[in-house]
């Protein structure tokens, strides 16, 4: 066994012994006092009221001990387990009792899964002792099931026999499986099939820490407290990673103590499935054979809750029977659940949501897609940008400068007619070049935008107010529901990640509805379309109060739907059927978008078989794509018509099919990481995150004074400025362009995302896609069920006896310097999408043939003979001295290609130089060239030569990622269209990193040549 695996955890640590036993096992040394397996056993059985041999790890400890002639120690400096017996099997072969996972290769915690799984199958939960004790036997599930062993198996045995059948002859066993030994009996129990389920057992293992006590006395406080106090709890020594959150979530500082706060799905454990199996029950029993009168279907899971720190059972039942569930993924019991028994989770049980893959946070806007097609929403979330489609439309645009003219508008309550206008010339100068994308001029978007101005203007003068008007009406479940008013906007595109709920959205406005009596937060939608029916808007919606309430702490119980083409505004209540329909929908789309372990759970939903939908999805093309080369699909299991089946995969091949296979694969294991990675953000501390992995900013305080609105166009708008709250140096591995994720500790996560434009050892400053706010902060008069008052953006007050006054708060308010925020490095934002969809591109039926011969046939590139002004280029830059011999080859190479051609050499043998004067050849012979490369620094590099050469070119990418010395380069404001379109036709050279290829340039225009400097370090779909 290597030594490695021997890792002590402090210094007066005992060394862990050596066995040479065939079974072999590893040892674990306690990280801290609280860390020992015998402590935690003692604290789990002191807080459960029963002793501590009622545990399967504690009945292996006495029984090594007993084989070993010693008595049981108080605590256990290591863990292990050996027997010399040939009938038995090894129950604990690596069990392990430590706060958190240790820092082991793949190949180093390989471990016998078989005996793993042999001991978590003999822990007796709750319900089934009781059961017992009534003198009813255990349910027998499937031939998966085992059932759990008798009481008299723990009398006679202080060792557990789990006997295989390959091992000894069968001997008769009772109804559970006992035999008159006592041993438990296998039987015909499919032990590899469920092991081939498993797959890697990594998560099940790290899923299986126990916390020190200190964190779970915390956790069992439940009580929300003040920012201040959760961070000098959240920066303790031994805190468990993100389980701060698991009882609470914690809101800002300075809040009055709410004796009638409540938030029906505040709490919620975080718990890793141990195992699945079908079982029955009836209303008297939980547990019923199959045959008992009025016996009824259910789902057994067993969980180990890394919240509680014990395993409980769940028992999914109803309309929860369907839920796609595995051992070894991870599930959040969201809601208020009893410290014993087990937790029933059907139609009855309202207050109780399963969370399954809590760690994949799936968009809002793509699960109500769901509704009409499954499939697509997966295909929105793995490939954003499609081969066909992908540009935005007039319509989309529309409306997007119609929520944008509405949100100005709204952020200064100012909508009379020189007020309004004036928003409206604001917003179409900032969005020249999405107009010159899309194919609209300013006076046609001023045309379509002032259609709704006026609706906009009525809405406002009966809505924005501090109290309901007359005329301020709703409609709720397609009746008149009453008045409400928009008395106050606490936040705008409110970004919002919920790692409770497993999503994630973008909120048009967050406001406080003023309704008779009651003052509410909700959401607020604008939908620009002419539709008002649309489940999809209902569900969003829905989803959205989910959101709310994880960000502020309430109970968000309603929304605000409003359709300025027809003038209706709809109050949208959570019906718990609703509720339960769309969890339960989020559930089956996030085992597709899982990266759990198991090639299956990265599969697609069934194919939709509509040829009239699917002929109008603009997701068809890869849809059918990926049908034919990962499902092995036809015509027929298409279910869209022969043509388009042929029309869409006829040109495929059987190595086409190969490639596609190969780099999805590729491109999910890659992504897989990342996303563990992100999970960090919420299952570990932040203090603990910056100090194991350095990709994380923990203490930091925002300094309001640096914060500033720089209206440039793009993402990264808002530049901040943080520093340490303890003035300690910034040591981490974030970098000047490191995509990052500001949020707030403990728990309110992503309250923007941007990038590292400037870093020091004092100070960080970020650009961002939106000001900081901090977190929600509370009034005075503050009450969870009538007056749910936070600091606000707007105000609405009372002016004289019916007038209105308004009061306009910072964006970014000085309470957010008492705030305590984490800064972590965001590893999905390198484009895991856009690879993904440029592997489908080269695959659908519009991509040039010759591309997928050269690439996936590997044809070989042609060459023609050099022109001769090529020729006479080349001479000119040898006799300038500006080519040595190997270099003017080279670029002789590269001219007389037809196809592609590859530059080799070693470090300073002068690529870049070459490249630079290739450039210069080509823009004297009148071509145009799109140079690239996948970092910033290695396109400057480039351009940086080419600047004394007169050439016209354009650098695509933030100014933050741009040497100052190219910066001149970028694209300056343009106000109009036509500033835009004379802008990109003037420039012959185009300047970008291999992932800015989403710019709207690129759908309008093509290019003679394309470079791609340092390909080497660039995998292929990346350079697609």
């Amino acid at each position: 066994m290597s030594d490695k695996l021997k890792r002590p955890h402090s210094g007066d640590a005992p060394a862990a012994k050596r066995t040479q036993a065939k079974d072999d096992v590893v040892f674990w040394m306690p990280m801290s006092p609280q860390g020992t397996l015998r402590s935690v056993l003692q604290q789990r059985a002191a807080s459960a009221g029963s002793t501590p041999s009622d545990t399967i790890v504690q009945r292996i400890l006495d029984a090594r001990h007993s084989q070993d002639g010693e008595e049981a120690p108080d605590s256990d400096p290591f863990i292990s387990s050996s027997f010399d017996n040939a009938e038995t099997t090894p129950v604990a072969h690596r069990t392990r009792a430590v706060p958190r996972p240790l820092t082991l290769s793949k190949s180093e915690r390989t471990v016998d899964k078989r005996r793993l799984l042999s001991s978590l199958l003999q822990r007796e939960d709750s319900d089934a002792k009781e059961n017992r004790a009534n003198g009813v036997s255990p349910t027998r599930g499937r031939a998966r099931e085992v059932s759990p062993t008798r009481d008299r198996a723990r009398e006679t045995s202080p060792t557990l026999h789990i006997r295989r059948p390959e091992e000894s002859a069968r001997a008769p066993v009772d109804a559970d499986g006992i035999d008159a030994n006592g041993d438990l009996d296998l039987g015909d129990f499919d032990m590899d099939e469920l092991m081939d389920g498993l797959g890697d057992c990594d998560d099940l293992l790290q899923g299986l820490d126990d916390e020190p006590a200190g964190q779970m006395e915390s956790q069992a406080a439940g009580q929300m407290e003040s920012q201040a106090e959760s961070q000098a709890a959240g920066q303790s020594e031994g805190q468990t990673e993100g389980q701060s959150k698991g009882q609470t979530d914690g809101q800002s500082d300075d809040q009055p103590d709410q004796t009638t706060q409540y938030q029906r799905f505040r709490n919620y454990e975080r718990c890793l499935t141990l195992l699945v199996s079908e079982g029955w029950y009836t209303v008297a029993q939980n547990h019923a054979a199959a045959d008992a009168a009025g016996a009824q279907a259910q789902k057994v899971v067993r969980v180990y809750s890394q919240t509680a720190a014990r395993e409980r059972l769940l028992l999914l039942r109803g309309e929860w029977l369907a839920t796609p569930i595995a051992a070894g993924d991870y599930v959040n019991i969201v809601g208020d659940v009893a410290t014993d028994g087990a937790v029933v989770v059907d139609s009855r049980a309202a207050g109780v949501l399963p969370i399954v893959h809590p760690d994949t946070l799936v968009s809002c806007t793509h699960l109500a897609d769901a509704l009409a097609c499954e499939r697509r929403a997966v295909l929105r979330e793995r490939v954003r940008e499609i081969p066909e489609g992908a540009r935005a439309s007039a319509a989309m645009l529309v409306g997007t400068l119609l929520h944008d003219v509405f949100q100005s508008c709204a952020l200064q309550n100012r909508w009379d007619d020189a007020s309004v206008a004036a928003a409206v010339r604001r917003v179409l100068a900032g969005s020249a070049e999405r107009l010159w994308e899309s194919g609209l001029d300013e006076a046609a978007a001023a045309a379509q935008v002032g259609e709704v101005v006026p609706e906009f203007q009525r809405w406002a003068r009966a809505h924005m107010h501090w109290r309901p008007q007359a005329g301020a009406a709703f409609a709720e479940h397609g009746a008149a529901g009453g008045s409400v008013a928009v008395a106050r906007i606490l936040n705008v595109e409110e970004n919002v990640w919920s790692a409770k709920f497993g999503l994630k959205g973008k909120v048009d406005l967050t406001v406080l509805a003023q309704y008779a009596g009651r003052a509410l937060v909700e959401p607020f939608e604008l939908k620009t379309g002419r539709r008002t029916d649309s489940a999809a808007h209902r569900a969003q919606l829905l989803l959205y109060t989910l959101l709310l309430a994880d960000r502020y702490g309430v109970d968000v119980g309603a929304g605000l739907l409003y359709y300025p083409r027809t003038g209706e505004l709809v109050r949208v209540p959570r019906l718990d059927a609703e509720l339960r329909a769309l969890v339960a929908r989020r559930n089956a789309l996030a085992r597709y978008v899982a990266h759990a372990s198991g090639a299956a759970r990265r599969a697609l939903p069934p194919m939709l078989r509509s040829e009239f939908a699917c002929a109008r999805c603009a997701f068809q093309a890869p849809c059918l794509v990926v049908h034919r080369a990962l499902e092995g699909g036809g015509a027929a299991s298409a279910g869209v018509g022969g043509a388009a089946w042929a029309r869409q995969t006829a040109h495929l091949g059987a190595a086409h099919v190969a490639f596609v296979r190969a780099w999805l694969a590729l491109i999910d294991g890659e992504e897989a990481d990342m996303l563990r990675f992100r999970a960090e953000l919420w299952t570990m501390a932040a203090a603990h995150r910056e100090q194991q992995t350095g990709r994380c900013l923990a203490g930091m305080r925002l300094d309001v004074a640096s914060a500033e609105d720089t209206r440039a166009a793009g993402f990264g708008r808002y530049r901040v400025a943080f520093v340490r709250a303890d003035a300690r140096p910034l040591d981490s591995q974030l970098a000047v362009g490191d995509p990052v994720v500001v949020s707030a500790e403990p728990a309110q996560y992503a309250l923007a995302v941007g990038f590292v434009a400037a870093l020091d050892r004092a100070r960080v400053t970020l650009a961002l896609d939106r000001p900081v706010r901090g977190v929600p902060k509370r009034e005075p008069r503050f009450d969870a069920r009538t007056r749910q008052a936070y600091e606000p953006i707007v105000e609405l007050r009372a002016r004289g006896a019916a007038g209105v006054a308004t009061r306009l708060c910072a964006e970014v308010p000085a309470s957010a310097a008492r705030d305590v925020f984490r800064i972590d490095k965001d590893e999905l934002s390198s484009g895991m999408s856009r690879v993904r969809a440029n592997v489908l591109r080269l695959f659908v039926a519009a991509a040039p043939a010759r591309v997928r011969s050269l690439l996936v046939d590997l044809a070989a590139p042609a060459f023609s003979p050099l022109a001769a002004p090529a020729e006479a280029a080349v001479q000119a830059l040898q006799l300038a001295q500006q080519l040595n011999a190997g270099q003017a080859l080279a670029v002789r190479r590269v001219l007389a290609a037809d196809d592609y051609a590859l530059v080799l050499g070693m470090p300073g043998t002068g690529k870049t130089t070459a490249i630079a004067a290739l450039v210069r050849v080509l823009a004297a012979l009148g071509k145009s060239v799109l140079l690239a490369a996948y970092t910033h620094a290695a396109v400057d590099n480039v351009l940086l030569k080419l600047l004394d050469s007169g050439i016209a070119i354009v650098r695509l990418g933030s100014r933050a990622k741009v040497h100052p010395r190219v910066a001149h380069l970028l694209p300056a404001d343009m106000a109009s269209v036509g500033d835009v379109e004379r802008f990109y036709a003037r420039a012959q050279v185009v300047a970008t990193t291999c992932l800015g290829v989403a710019h709207a340039l690129f759908s309008k225009r093509r290019f003679d040549f394309c470079i791609v400097d340092e390909a080497s370090q660039i995998t292929l779909p990346v350079c697609l």
